[in-house]
């Protein structure tokens, strides 16, 4: 059966999440969507969103993994990142950024033009169109401190943070005045592990465990995300290190020990649609960290629900959507679920815009993009009490 419904998706058209989606679509006998490159999106949004329907469905699909969209994107913030005060870099000598793939630079000049963005994208297109993700919702998540914020002024439980601090010392002075031997350091805004670290403080030594690795250009210390874990131990490695995240901005965060199963650290990606915690991964790691890029392996979702127990299982699946009513326009969000051990207790740790990203995952049959797809219609407006 060929259905009417104009989809637009916006992302970069290499990406293999257009693939995904574009492949769901013809499954379930819709046409293919009208992709939208970001690169030729930011050059001219007008013309690019002309001609869109009013009743369009439109995703909004991550802009990642793509060096030309990023310098555009840190090019569109430059005025915001320079009236902020924040570590900037002027459009022009943005645009001529080396093309260094996988270098951390500029987060939080990007996270503005990324925002400037989206906010052009709603201004072109019609009122009437039906988003996957509204544009607002999409840029709370990519905002750490005012989600997580928002998570708890409606009861659901995070990770204690502390802040904001503007430099390593300060957060080691904090650690130590509040005796917290271990911290999380997220920077404000970005994804996937980019500028995790895990810290240890104890009183013999500093120990940093994160996917960013360290390559010098002459004295000039360059900071890139790595598929590998990397363990500091020097402690003027590790300040110089956590200095340079803090331009950008970043959340502390208290942490917490997760549940172990087979001698490994289990925690959850669960996938709310519309309202109902749908397809999960377990992510298991012999590190602090667990994102599945990083080496990290999926457990067995059957084994883990049996190993908590039936009761505690509703309660996670329930924490998942109450934090997804947070960002009540948005079709789905990936939420990542800390359980504690001994207690069962799950914490939220983050919600992800674009966290749907689990090939050969199903739920009632279905994969991720097909059970988007069949929930979202311009006749069906996701909105929740």
């Amino acid at each position: 059966m060929e259905h009417s419904i104009q989809h637009v998706l916006i992302a970069n058209p290499e990406s293999r999440r257009v693939e995904f989606f574009q492949d769901a679509l013809v499954r379930l006998g819709y046409p293919e969507a009208n992709v939208v490159a970001y690169s030729d999106l930011i050059d001219s949004p007008m013309t690019m969103l002309r001609g869109i329907d009013r009743d369009a469905v439109v995703r909004i699909d991550s802009p990642g993994e793509n060096s030309t969209v990023e310098r555009k994107l840190i090019a569109l913030g430059a005025e915001e990142a320079r009236r902020d005060g924040c570590h900037w870099i002027d459009a022009a000598s943005a645009m001529k950024l080396d093309e260094d793939r996988g270098r951390i630079r500029y987060l939080r000049q990007w996270y503005f033009g990324f925002s400037k963005l989206l906010h052009q994208i709603q201004l072109e297109l019609p009122n009437d169109c039906v988003y996957y993700n509204h544009p607002e919702d999409i840029l709370l998540m990519f905002d750490k401190p005012r989600s997580q914020a928002l998570l708890n002024s409606i009861n659901v439980s995070t990770a204690t943070s502390a802040g904001p601090f503007v430099c390593f010392k300060d957060i080691i002075q904090w650690m130590q005045q509040n005796q917290w031997k271990r911290v999380f350091i997220k920077p404000a805004h970005s994804s996937s592990a980019s500028g995790v670290v895990a810290l240890t403080c104890n009183v013999e030594q500093l120990r940093a465990v994160t996917a960013v690795e360290t390559e010098f250009v002459g004295r000039e210390a360059r900071y890139y995300n790595n598929l590998n874990l990397t363990t500091y131990t020097d402690s003027s490695e590790i300040e110089d290190l956590i200095n340079y995240l803090c331009r950008d901005g970043v959340q502390v965060e208290q942490w917490l020990p997760k549940v172990h199963q087979d001698g490994r650290n289990i925690d959850l990606r669960i996938v709310v649609i519309n309202g109902r915690a749908c397809h999960t991964v377990v992510r298991t790691s012999r590190s602090p960290i667990t994102n599945l890029h990083l080496g990290n392996r999926r457990g067995h979702l059957e084994s883990f629900i049996e190993f908590v127990g039936a009761e505690k299982w509703t309660e996670i699946r329930e924490t998942a959507c109450r934090a997804a009513s947070s960002v009540p326009r948005s079709l789905y969000v990936g939420v990542d679920v800390l359980v504690q051990p001994r207690t069962f207790q799950p914490v939220v740790l983050e919600l992800n815009a674009f966290g749907d990203l689990l090939p050969r995952v199903k739920f009632d049959g279905r994969d991720v993009w097909e059970s988007q797809i069949l929930k979202l219609s311009p006749h069906l407006v996701v909105q929740r009490a």
